[in-house]
């Protein structure tokens, strides 16, 4: 069993790690930027798909998945946040050669794709119940129709669930894997234990992650500015619960 043992966290960790993750943003815009811009132009590609179906609601249910995926998708800028953190340049390529070199990183992968195909299915099993009757291509009508909040609401209370199970598993397990400090068993389970210590601070961590990321996701490039920040503040955060 791993050592390491997960610190405390207070509130006021919270604007230091988002100072933190500010100025590696402006020491590594270039190759920050260019990461998340490639993530955008995936998930515009699922979404275009959803959306020349005509399944509109179902847009918003692959853009509330992110959150499922985003604590994995943020290790090729936490890698570079290692890197920074020891004054070193970085380069766009140094982002995937983080990533590509943990072979524990492509099994929280395929777990985070595995739940959020969960997640995905359900909200398809919610979209037939309420808009059945409707015409497969009805984008226009999609904003008035009356069973749109429930949809909106229930399909958010099941990816609840999956999410909170990424957000515990992921969180501080990821770049405990790019440090190679223990095995992806040891990771998750000291991922879990941080999340234990520190349940208020994770609750509003998770809460500002999250609002940040739904607000950027509105407004597209915005994305490419909060995403970047808050990966590299979620490693500053990372880094005062399991200090080196």
């Amino acid at each position: 069993m791993s050592p390491l043992s997960p610190q405390a966290l207070n509130l006021e960790d919270i604007a230091a790690c988002l100072q933190q993750g500010r100025k590696w943003f402006a020491e590594s815009r270039q190759p920050a930027i260019v990461y998340s811009l490639l993530l955008a132009l995936i998930g515009l590609l699922l979404i275009g798909g959803v959306a020349w179906l005509g399944a509109l609601p179902m847009v918003y249910a692959l853009i509330s998945g992110f959150m499922l995926v985003g604590s994995v998708a943020s290790a090729g800028l936490m890698a570079l946040a290692l890197k920074l953190e020891q004054r070193q340049p970085v380069r766009l390529a140094d982002a995937w050669a983080g990533f590509a070199a943990v072979p524990g990183l492509w099994v929280l992968s395929a777990l985070a794709a595995f739940l959020w195909l969960i997640w995905v299915t359900d909200a398809g099993i919610l979209y037939g119940l309420y808009f059945a009757n409707e015409p497969l291509r009805f984008l226009p009508q999609f904003g008035f129709a009356s069973e749109t909040p429930a949809f909106f609401l229930f399909s958010a209370l099941m990816g609840a669930v999956p999410a909170a199970i990424m957000l515990a598993v992921a969180t501080f397990a990821v770049p405990l894997l790019l440090e190679q400090r223990c095995t992806l068993a040891q990771a998750i389970v000291l991922s879990v234990r941080a999340v234990a210590r520190n349940p208020l601070f994770m609750l509003l961590w998770g809460a500002l992650v999250t609002a940040g990321v739904a607000l950027s996701l509105l407004l597209l490039p915005l994305f490419l500015l909060v995403f970047p920040v808050l990966a590299y503040a979620s490693f500053s955060c990372y880094r005062r619960v399991y200090p080196r």
